[in-house]
């Protein structure tokens, strides 16, 4: 461990000290500095090269991170975005002895026929195909190693994070802390195969009334934490233009249906698969134009929505779209996005600039959904506020399924296409059918009481004097630069007046009018240049 600490600290120490740096010049003092695109751009390049050097626990990190432009430059988003999960395969008989171990059996015994060589590798898993009691199926394995280095990797980072956590107070290092937290959540599930057979089973159950989806059929009885065996499915990848043009697939009803299953599987199911890029997604031909089947892979990706979170997030979109800033404004401090302590009137102007957004972009736009993203995304990146994780995962979603649309139509629309699928889907989420108005009484009454007993112990502790300011560190910065300027300004005042005492003195001493007027005009030039000098540092 203590040398991949070392290894770690020694790729990623540049780049944070230099984010610190540009925070305070001198690390613990001095103002912030000017730092210029092209040099944002150069220490980008060497960030993704040594991401690409640490290994899989970065590189899935990064790929996380290249979505968050609310807290990176555009540098590092485009950068971290050319990051790739694929690398070499591992041999195929150390893949062969992980089933052994798991399944306790050779693998000869337990299939009739197992390929040596590779579908696909990535950075966590490598796939196989097989024959198992006369199906074809795929064998997804655990790599040997990742394990245990994934684990190291996030015990190390984890313990950089609490002593930059201990030691500095910023919002962004914040934000990153709990990124990183969901992610290790994340990672440990995707190393997890018998749980990723699990959510096939789920999404299986969830879409049984979609006919034109197929998720593979799991074969349980051989599904281990890091061995999954699935039905094999033979198609064309879904953003196979020329390929799907020669089957006579029909294009347009294809993405329709895509997007039906994934609002399905975020408004209703509130259980959806967070990875649609096109290796995850095959179309199976079929000789009746329109009976096209679409073939869903990697389910260990998946964000769970609860009821309470669902709610707020569609009535924080309801009330942007309805340009309702007041709403907007609750709707953000409910989804819990605003930092304790930050000035209100911060929430209010960023909740009119997300507004702005709406009317910034018409419905002709091409890449709609992308272009409100990176709008959202710079909105929240210039205030001092957290872009809900979920939210992320399902604008993620969204970018790519639109990008499959424009694979094969470059006027194609997302958010047009979607809107309607929305709109009929919100009629039975917005207000549940199943909950009986004496339910709903009942619901608003525990919230009415919450929000009494909160209120009596707010005014229980203000009778005794126990209220507390918080700052945000926005505002603590501007505060740090008045009383540095301050301090600055009274050490340099105490100077002149010694100097002024000093020459007094000397004219006690000697009688000389000359010295005495040119004492007290050189301390008197030097504190009228003092306190002309800017009261606060420069950007």
């Amino acid at each position: 461990m203590a040398f991949r600490s070392v290894n770690i600290l020694t790729k990623l120490a540049p780049t944070i000290v230099a984010f610190l740096r540009d925070r305070r010049r001198w690390l613990f003092f001095g103002g912030p500095r000017e730092v210029s695109v092209e040099a944002h751009r150069r220490r980008a390049v060497s960030l993704r090269k040594s991401i690409e050097q640490l290994g899989p626990t970065f590189i899935k990190l990064s790929q996380i991170l290249s979505t968050r432009g609310d807290l990176l430059p555009p540098a590092y988003i485009e950068e971290l975005s050319k990051l790739q999960d694929r690398v070499p395969p591992d041999p195929p008989d150390a893949i062969k002895r992980v089933i052994e171990e798991d399944l306790g059996k050779p693998v000869r015994r337990i299939f009739e026929r197992f390929d040596d060589e590779a579908l696909a590798a990535a950075s966590l898993g490598q796939v196989h195909r097989a024959r198992y009691k006369g199906e074809e199926v795929v064998v997804k394995v655990l790599r040997p190693e990742v394990p245990n280095l994934v684990r190291t990797d996030l015990h190390i980072t984890r313990r950089i994070l609490d002593t930059l956590n201990n030691y500095i107070k910023h919002y962004f290092l914040t934000a990153f802390t709990n990124i990183f937290d969901e992610y290790s959540r994340i990672i440990i599930e995707e190393m997890d195969f018998f749980q990723e057979a699990n959510n096939a089973e789920r999404f299986r159950e969830n879409l049984k009334e979609a006919p034109r989806i197929i998720i593979p059929e799991v074969y349980m009885e051989l599904c281990t934490p890091r061995v999954a065996v699935s039905k094999y499915y033979e198609g064309i990848k879904i953003n196979d233009v020329e390929a799907l043009k020669r089957a006579g697939v029909n294009v347009p009803k294809l993405v329709k249906d895509l997007i039906e299953v994934y609002a399905r599987m975020i408004l209703i199911d509130r259980f959806f698969h967070a990875d649609p890029h096109p290796g995850n997604l095959i179309v199976q031909p079929s000789s009746t134009p329109g009976e096209e089947k679409i073939v869903m892979f990697d389910f260990g990706m998946v964000i769970r929505i609860d009821e309470e979170m669902k709610d707020k997030l569609l009535r924080t979109a309801v009330a942007w779209a309805r340009r309702d800033i007041d709403e907007l404004v609750t709707c953000l401090y409910n989804l819990d996005i605003i930092e304790p302590g930050i000035n209100p009137a911060i929430v209010v102007d960023a909740a009119h600039e997300l507004v702005e957004i709406i009317d910034r972009y018409n419905l002709s736009s091409e890449r709609r959904i992308q272009q409100y993203f990176t709008a959202v995304l710079d909105t929240f990146y210039k205030f001092p506020i957290r872009m809900p994780s979920n939210l992320v995962y399902i604008a993620k979603s969204g970018i790519m399924l639109e990008g499959i649309g424009v694979c094969h139509d470059p006027n194609f629309d997302g958010a047009r296409a979607a809107t309607p699928v929305v709109k009929r889907m919100l009629k039975t989420t917005l207000v549940d059918p199943t909950r009986s108005p004496v339910e709903y009484a009942l619901k608003k009454f525990k919230e009415l009481k919450v929000m009494a007993h909160d209120m009596e112990r707010f005014f229980h502790r203000a009778t005794r004097d126990e209220i507390r300011m918080h700052i945000h560190p926005v505002d603590m910065i501007e505060i740090e630069r008045f009383l540095a300027t301050t301090t600055h300004r009274i050490m340099a005042s105490i100077f002149v007046l010694s100097a002024m005492l000093v020459t007094a003195i000397l004219y006690s001493a000697t009688g000389s009018g000359w010295l005495l007027g040119g004492g007290l005009g050189g301390s008197l030039l030097l504190f009228l240049i003092i306190y002309a000098l800017p009261s606060r540092p420069k950007r």
